[in-house]
């Protein structure tokens, strides 16, 4: 029988998720416990992802589709000295020693998923610093189709809530369509680079 002292706090979730990560550093076999059991407790207590990113890291798992069924995209990846999420729609990514798979709530590095991460660097556009516009987010906001969460800046559409994401509900952010065809939207938020791709006009 397990004997509680009376002067022990319980821990938040996030001091739990601490002790579990420091678990599963420490020892392969807890008293009969399995590593697959501690690291399935680890992930329950993890803290979701916050509505607004307070971290680099953070921002960039914004791009990161829940629902998305393809395995290597549920995860951040390292190369070449950044750090990239993409759902195939948009991008986010920051410089970073990172390399590989990691977690995108905890950055803990992940196992080989057994999938290659998609060729990111083919789909980032060449553009000049000079070509970023500032635009404010109350104009985006007021640019909404009634129909559909469609904004428009310049003259191209693009998902609304994708540019929130991009811009971490900052009052003013810069953007560039390189290239002038609108095809993509490149936004510069205070953590890095983001791509939005285009969609149909409303």
């Amino acid at each position: 029988m397990i004997r509680l002292s009376n002067d022990v706090k319980p821990a938040s979730r996030k001091e739990a998720a601490a002790i579990l990560a420091d678990m599963m550093l420490r020892c392969n076999e807890i008293d009969g416990i399995g590593n697959d059991s501690i690291e399935r407790l680890y992930r329950y207590f993890l803290p979701a992802a916050p509505k607004v990113a307070k971290t680099p890291e953070q921002w960039v798992g914004k791009a990161i589709d829940k629902k998305d069924r393809r395995p290597q995209l549920a995860y951040l990846h390292g190369l070449n000295g950044s750090l990239y999420a993409t759902d195939g729609r948009r991008m986010h990514w920051i410089p970073s020693p990172l390399e590989g798979f990691h977690d995108p709530r905890s950055v803990a590095p992940v196992a080989d998923v057994g999938h290659i991460y998609p060729d990111v660097l083919r789909i980032i556009p060449s553009y000049r610093e000079e070509d970023f516009v500032t635009y404010t987010t109350a104009d985006l906001i007021r640019s909404i189709s009634d129909q559909i969460e469609v904004a428009r800046v310049g003259v191209n559409c693009y998902n609304f809530k994708f540019i929130l994401d991009a811009i971490n509900s900052a009052p003013t952010f810069d953007a560039q369509q390189p290239g002038g065809d609108g095809a993509a939207l490149l936004v510069r938020s205070r953590f890095g680079l983001a791509i939005v791709m285009g969609i149909a006009r409303v």
